[in-house]
C-alpha cells in the first residue's frame, strides 16, 4: 500500500467550511487580473449568494459574472449545462485575448 493521497487535515481543508484553510471571499481582493465567475442558479453547495459575495470581493476592475440558470453544483441531468459552461468560458477567454 502506498502513501495516502492527502492527510486528513488536508482533506478537511478542502471539504469542510469549519476547518478549511481556504476562504475565497477573504482572498478575492488579492485577485487583480481579469476574472470570470460562473455561478449556478440551482447550486446548493456554492449558492448564488456565495457567488455574488466572491464576485463583489474581487480586487480586479475587469471582472465578469454570469449564472447558468437551473444548473446544480454537479451539472447533473443535462449536458446543456456543460455546453453553456464551456461556451461561456471560451467566449470570455477569446474576448480577453487569452484564446483564439
Amino acid at each position: 500500500m502506498g502513501w495516502p493521497l492527502c492527510t486528513l487535515r488536508s482533506w478537511l481543508s478542502q471539504w469542510s467550511d469549519e476547518h478549511s484553510n481556504a476562504d475565497g471571499v477573504r482572498c478575492a481582493p488579492k485577485v487583480t487580473v481579469p476574472a470570470l465567475v460562473i455561478g449556478n442558479g440551482a447550486d446548493d453547495a456554492c449558492t448564488p449568494g456565495d457567488t455574488e459575495a466572491l464576485f463583489n470581493a474581487l480586487g480586479s476592475h475587469d471582472k465578469t459574472r454570469t449564472t447558468i440558470a437551473d444548473a446544480n453544483h454537479y451539472y447533473l441531468g443535462s449536458r446543456s449545462y456543460w455546453r453553456s459552461l464551456f461556451s461561456t468560458a471560451v467566449a470570455w477567454l477569446s474576448n480577453k485575448g487569452f484564446a483564439d
